[in-house]
């Protein structure tokens, strides 16, 4: 992000959890668990919503960039080295890694045990050995990392959805011609239908060779899904609420209907 706003480079691949919060707190929206149900409503919030596009256009003029296509990394949910996780209490008491700022508000409203930060690559050994046993992540993590060669079981439905973004420098961008410009637009789109549709049957296929594999995957539904929505609006949403402004919490409340 740093290369793409100093013109160092002109163009480039961003993951927006990761570089986006320490520009603009607000985007941790993106990321808050149970909330969107989509690539397209998450996009929709930040391109549509006066206050989430407010956001939005906040971290663009902040970068200097502009967005020539989407590329998710994809839709996120809970996966642990425990047989089974059936119910809202299989979590209670379990060792959880913590990437982001909401991923602990939502494992202490939900009664995890122990929560450890840590990057990427420390999970496979910290799994391996036991400090940890669960970990919010994106299906192509499974096969990708061997995080499967551990975890045993998965919980959905998905949590959110991960995206990423080509991103142009935009006084380069501003520079180019209008015919280059419209290409990048057109296959800009094409690029982003292409890689959501893409990532989505990717985790689906993931999901059946974990299956396959041996694992166990639960979606929560009914009761056990009204239990986990109780809990997240009682223990969970304050605790989100204090990593982001009240009034954009409010308008994404809204947005979703939640």
């Amino acid at each position: 992000m740093g290369a793409l706003a100093s013109s160092a480079v002109e163009m480039g691949g961003v993951v927006g959890i990761v570089s986006f919060p320490s520009i603009e707190k607000n985007y941790s929206v993106a990321v808050f668990p149970g909330y969107f149900s989509s690539f397209a409503q998450q996009r929709e919030f930040f391109e549509k919503d006066p206050l989430g596009s407010k956001v939005w256009n906040n971290i663009l003029t902040k970068t200097r960039s502009t967005v020539i296509a989407y590329n998710p990394v994809g839709p996120f949910a809970v996966y642990s080295t425990v047989d089974k996780l059936d119910t809202v209490d299989s979590l209670k008491g379990l060792k959880a890694r913590v990437l982001t700022k909401p991923d602990r508000a939502r494992w202490k409203g939900l009664g995890v045990g122990k929560m450890i930060s840590m990057p990427t690559r420390e999970v496979y050994t910290s799994l391996q050995n036991g400090t940890i046993n669960t970990v919010s992540t994106v299906p192509s993590a499974l096969k990708a990392y061997s995080w499967w060669e551990y975890l045993k079981s998965g919980q959905l439905p998905y949590l959110g959805f991960a995206d990423s973004y080509l991103m142009a420098n935009k006084p380069w961008y501003d520079g180019l011609p209008d015919e280059i410009k419209q290409v990048l637009a057109e296959e800009g789109a094409n690029t982003t239908k292409a890689s959501t549709d893409s990532i989505l049957q990717a985790s689906e296929q993931m999901h059946k060779e974990f299956v396959q594999r041996g694992g166990h995957l639960t979606v929560l539904e009914g009761d056990e899904l009204e239990k986990l929505r109780r809990i997240e609006a009682a223990k969970v949403e304050p605790a989100l609420a204090e990593e982001v402004d009240a009034e954009v919490f409010a308008a994404l409340k809204k947005f979703v209907g939640r």
